[in-house]
């Protein structure tokens, strides 16, 4: 046999400016397209060939084999990784010993800037959790720019979890708009994946040819899918795993949905109620899935199937009673949510019930009705979460600490709904105890609540409701009061800004405005200067709070709308996605008045912080806004 892999890694040598020592750590990056090396037939024969004599009789033949494929470098990753399962026990401990001497360089002279700096520390942690953490990052750069560094993930991973993960995380991005992107997409995704043989290898080659035509491809996923379960439900090959599996048909359910393929999208959503795993919390997750993906048919057949962790589980009652709301069937929705309220009910306050349990067993109690609210709440079902909250309250006496801080949640939820009303009724209790009993008042202190702050809300929604109700004079009293006790609550000075002009005092109200503003300016400066010389995460977050304070105030009231579009844009670079950042930055387009854009930020804003009514109204006044300005522009 003629070896001729020397001209191959002088090749890649010179590809990737690295070297190929005969001893010691192989370091190793990536060519611009594996076929050229994998179509070769002589090459992957010589491979294989020196694989094989890993397990030779001779020593002197097991050493060299090992040398060769060390000077081989990344030409022999895949039939190495291969060969870690080989049936013969020494070839397969060879290969895996010659994989781990194998350092994969993760980045590329070419990456752009923020895909070299999520890659950084990678390679060193030996941590799985820490690492998908850094490949989930990768999938949240804009633009697809991670792409790359995903597919490296897929092929080099040495934990087939992380390389499964790091192929749904591409499959599960927005396409991008233009189909000459997605093409582009699909020669990188075929260029890095080459003939590899990795199960996260294959997902990814159909996807590209999905990508290249433009279609979601049902019969060949289907194929795929089904050839994936029989191997991971056989237990037929050790590069198979049921959770993988599961999560690859729900990803495929949302791209045949994507494609308009709703019945196609229908039977995957259901084929998962095959593979979810036993146990309360695989369920409230399925439902939850299938929920934020409209496949309501989905979570009806779940509990169809299983009735009696549906009967018994208040989260998954609501998941149902929220799949009834959507199909258009609100009464059915209302009964199932009122019988989900009352599973484990609080007793009455004055029954035998009540007085045979223990106080600590009352909290935990309450503590699992307020943990259902929450959740509720982050889904947007605000009036099912008010019902949780207000189960509480209306069982629990004031000085109960978990009393006290279903109160707040449940008077913020009130606030955000603009139910003036019911917020100060929510809070009176509170406030009056506070008054009385300064026992009381330090207990709340080490809790979530801040006394303080009670009264300054309570008199903003006074003001608020005087307004509602055309009393604008006790309304700016009752604000301006509130402003006197927090001077830096943007959100009052938003509130007396927005009163008729000829109910307040004009100047006064603009005056304070202007001086908050040049604070904020100020305080942005000053951590700015904090950020370029510590450049801690302590100071990022930092810096985009005060750039999205700035951005806020401007936005809703007067000012430079551009600086505060460009403030907020910059509060999101430092802090991607955050919801209430987003919110912000909506706002600035609209103040602008770039309605698209408005919308387009709300509306993440509202998938990632739906907890928010405010942000559902905004979302709504934003869409309002852009229609008329279509409407008159026509």
């Amino acid at each position: 046999m003629t070896f001729r892999y020397g001209f191959f890694a002088a090749l890649l040598g010179m590809l990737l400016c690295t070297g190929l020592p005969r001893s010691g750590p192989v370091q190793a990056a990536e060519p611009s397209d594996w076929g050229a090396f994998e179509d070769d037939a002589q090459l992957q024969a010589e491979i294989r060939h020196w694989i094989e004599t890993l397990g030779h009789d001779s020593y002197a033949q097991r050493v060299r084999a090992k040398s060769e494929l060390q000077r081989m470098g990344l030409l022999a990753f895949d039939l190495l990784y291969e060969a870690s399962t080989h049936p013969d026990n020494e070839v397969a401990i060879a290969a895996r010993h010659l994989l781990s001497r194998l350092q994969i360089s993760w980045t590329h002279p070419d990456d752009p800037p923020q895909v070299q700096e999520v890659f950084e520390g990678y390679g060193d942690s030996p941590n799985e959790a820490e690492r998908r953490t850094h490949i989930q990052r990768l999938a949240e750069l804009p633009d697809r720019i991670g792409l790359r560094g995903l597919c490296r993930v897929v092929r080099f991973e040495s934990s087939l979890r992380l390389s499964r993960d790091a192929a749904l995380l591409i499959m599960r991005q927005p396409l991008l708009s233009e189909r000459a992107q997605q093409q582009r997409s699909a020669d990188t995704i075929n260029g890095l994946m080459g003939a590899n043989r990795r199960p996260a290898a294959r997902w990814l080659r159909v996807y590209a040819d999905d990508l290249r035509r433009g279609v979601y491809d049902a019969d060949r996923w289907r194929e795929l899918i089904a050839r994936e379960r029989s191997q991971a439900e056989g237990r037929r090959s050790l590069q198979a795993d049921p959770d993988a599996v599961l999560e690859l048909v729900r990803v495929c359910a949302v791209r045949a949905k994507q494609a308009d393929n709703h019945d196609e999208a229908l039977r995957l959503g259901l084929e998962t109620l095959e593979m979810i795993p036993p146990g309360r919390k695989e369920l409230i997750e399925a439902a939850t899935w299938a929920l934020d993906h409209q496949l309501y048919s989905v979570v009806i057949q779940m509990q169809q199937r299983q009735p009696i962790p549906f009967r018994k589980d208040p989260m998954l009652l609501y998941a149902v009673a929220e799949a009834y709301q959507a199909q258009g069937e609100p009464a059915r929705a209302e009964r199932l949510a009122t019988t989900a309220l009352a599973i484990d009910p609080l007793p009455d306050p004055s029954s035998e019930a009540a007085e045979a349990m223990s106080r600590d067993a009352l909290e935990n109690l309450a503590l699992r009705h307020r943990e259902i609210g929450v959740q509720l709440q982050n889904r947007g079902q605000f009036q099912w979460a008010i019902g949780e909250y207000q189960h509480i309250v209306e069982h629990l006496e004031v000085d109960m600490v978990v009393a006290a801080i279903t109160r707040w949640q449940l008077a913020r939820l009130h606030g955000g709904l603009l139910q003036h009303e019911e917020v100060l009724q929510t809070l009176q209790p509170l406030s009056d105890r506070m008054e009385r009993d300064k026992d009381y008042r330090r207990r709340l202190q080490n809790t979530l609540i801040n006394p303080d702050s009670i009264e300054v809300r309570m008199l903003r929604h006074r003001g608020l409701l005087a307004a509602e109700r055309g009393n604008y004079v006790e309304a700016y009293d009752c604000l301006t009061a509130a402003r006197a006790r927090s001077p830096e609550d943007a959100d009052i000075l938003i509130a007396l800004y927005r009163l008729p002009k000829d109910t307040r005092q004009e100047d006064r109200v603009q005056d304070w405005i202007n001086k908050l503003e040049s604070r904020f300016a100020q305080h942005v400066q000053q951590t700015q200067r904090a950020y370029r010389q510590r450049n801690s995460s302590h100071y990022r977050l930092a810096l985009a709070e005060a750039l999205n304070q700035h951005a806020w105030l401007v936005s809703n009231t007067f000012g430079d709308y551009e600086q505060a579009l460009r403030n907020s844009l910059r509060s999101l670079e430092l802090q991607p996605d955050d919801p209430m950042l987003l919110d912000t930055c909506a706002r600035c387009f609209f103040a602008v008045e770039d309605y698209d854009r408005a919308v387009a930020y709300q509306q993440r804003a509202v998938r990632l912080g739906g907890a928010d009514p405010a942000v559902h109204r905004q979302l709504a006044e934003f869409l309002a806004a852009r229609a008329a300005a279509k409407a008159e522009a026509s």
